[in-house]
């Protein structure tokens, strides 16, 4: 068999047990674990560097701009844009009221990337187990074929 094609690395013989309902057992893992889970439960914890995954697909608008949020607006005072420089640079004051929406955008934008930069390090921990789990297997095979070619 392919050490490819996931053998069973713990394989458990099935149970002619009785649950305490007079049910025949059913367990969905009786043939254990496949060496892709194996290698894929082991692998390290510190993800190395050179390790490049595919993240997530960022689907959220870009970051707004107090640049953008005036374009075309002629009533847009001088007092306006300095008060939006210091909220995105400071954010710790309130707006007044013809403001607000500017900071609501910011504040969608802000909460979009910490809930995107978060599945991405999720994505990133769990595609580093599966490459790792894939990159042993490929070694098994290779080391399996290799004894065979040399056996006398």
């Amino acid at each position: 068999m392919n050490l490819i094609e996931n053998p069973h690395a713990f394989p458990r013989p099935y149970s002619d047990n009785f649950d305490r309902h007079g049910y025949k057992e059913k367990n969905l893992a009786q043939e254990g674990a496949t060496l892709l889970d194996y290698f894929a439960a082991r692998a390290p914890l510190d993800i190395p560097s050179c390790y490049e995954h595919k993240p997530p697909e960022r689907n959220y608008p870009d970051r707004p701009t107090w640049q953008d949020w005036f374009k075309g607006n002629p009533l847009v005072t001088e007092e306006d844009r300095n008060i939006l420089r210091a909220y995105v640079s400071d954010g710790c004051f309130d707006l007044p009221p013809h403001l607000t929406g500017f900071a609501k955008d910011l504040e969608t934008y802000r909460a979009n990337t910490v809930a995107w930069d978060c599945s991405n390090k999720k994505a990133r921990f769990f595609q580093w187990r599966w490459f790792y789990a894939m990159e042993m297997l490929c070694l098994r095979a290779k080391l399996a074929q290799h004894r065979r070619e040399d056996a006398p």
